[in-house]
């Protein structure tokens, strides 16, 4: 750790003692007026509890499709606790894989982050191109937004924190490209992450109240400084692929109308390898041929639209596409109608209007 970093965590270390005392001691006043929601399967019948089970995850947090490839018995325990703007849950369940897609994001408006602390168990988490093992111990963060794998191959305990999209962003600016990326809580700033987020799982204050909000507060700014300083060389590695991305887009604007570019070719123009072209794309959800057809696609509908071109095979050409067909079909499917039923022509009165056919 140079010396920059060191004073960074020391700074960070006593900033966050302090609010750390601050929060307990909030937490021990406020002792008397907690609550507890708690849920738990084996209040229903057996052949209702996976249902149950996923209604509720649901409901609480990111809509997903449950998946287990067992026929075994069923359980599930949550407790939650709500602290100002944050949720903090303790989940403790058998074997399960959450799916979330696109379909799952279309059906709720749940935009939130959630961090989650492993207590028992292994699971494996993907989002964005990046995939994860998390053991005991581990924390990961991972966005509502997108869609996410997360699998539990045996029965598990976790804490899990959910905050605001907003708040979140407004503390960790690039919270959206360290999703999938894991920290230890054996780390110094991890202990007190881990400390807290234990201490806080099952409290549940009045959720207005100033109290209740400072102690939200506090262990969002003790898990954001975590991430921060914990993944200091994720960041670096964050910022070597946004430049990788901003060379390789810029690569594709100007080479759009080669009907051969393809994902060497543009690797071997940004000096990367196909492989580290990918996960730069990857982690921001695409791939390099979805983003390079969507460019071209988008190109063409420009410029058909401004009346910049009157043959819907110069469009196709000069945007990249190797037959007429084959663009009427991708332009189709995107826009929901033919491209030339937006080329422009001049009428009799020397007045332009659509050419529809």
């Amino acid at each position: 750790m140079n010396a920059f970093n060191r004073d960074k965590y020391e700074w960070y270390k006593e900033v966050i003692c302090k609010k750390v005392a601050l929060a307990y001691t909030m937490l021990l006043v406020s002792s008397e007026v907690h609550m507890q929601t708690q849920h738990d399967t084996v209040l229903r019948q057996d052949k209702d509890q996976f249902a149950y089970w996923l209604e509720l995850i649901c409901r609480h947090f990111p809509r997903a499709t449950g998946v287990r490839d067992t026929v075994a018995p069923f359980s599930g325990h949550l407790e939650r606790s709500v602290l100002g703007s944050v949720e903090v849950s303790d989940i403790r369940c058998s074997s399960l894989k959450y799916e979330r897609d696109r379909q799952d994001q279309l059906k709720d408006d749940c935009e939130d982050f959630l961090v989650s602390m492993l207590v028992e168990g292994h699971a494996r988490i993907e989002q964005c191109g990046r995939v994860t093992t998390q053991a005991p111990g581990d924390f990961v963060l991972y966005d509502a937004a997108r869609p996410f794998v997360y699998e539990f191959p045996t029965n598990y305990q976790m804490m899990l924190v959910k905050i605001p999209r907003k708040t979140m962003l407004c503390r960790l600016p690039n919270a959206e490209r360290l999703t999938a990326v894991k920290f230890s809580s054996t780390s110094p700033l991890g202990g007190l992450a881990s400390m807290m987020v234990r201490s806080a799982v099952g409290l549940a204050l009045p959720g207005q109240s100033n109290c209740s909000a400072k102690v939200g507060a506090s262990l969002i700014d003790i898990l954001t400084a975590s991430f921060e300083t914990e993944l200091q060389d994720t960041n670096e590695l964050v910022d070597r692929q946004a430049a990788i991305l901003k060379r390789a887009k810029d690569y594709i604007r100007a080479h759009m109308d080669d009907s051969e570019l393809d994902v060497e070719m543009i690797a071997r123009a940004v000096h990367v390898s196909s492989r580290t072209l990918s996960r730069a794309f990857a982690a921001e959800g695409s791939t390099v041929i979805r983003w390079l057809w969507k460019e071209r696609l988008e190109a063409s509908h420009i410029a058909l639209s401004e009346g910049r071109i009157s043959q819907v095979a110069d469009v196709a050409l000069g945007c990249g596409f190797a037959s007429g067909s084959h663009f009427s079909r991708m332009f189709k499917a995107t826009y929901g109608v033919l491209p030339h039923t937006l080329l422009r022509a001049p009428n009799t009165n020397g007045v332009e209007k659509f050419a529809i056919n």
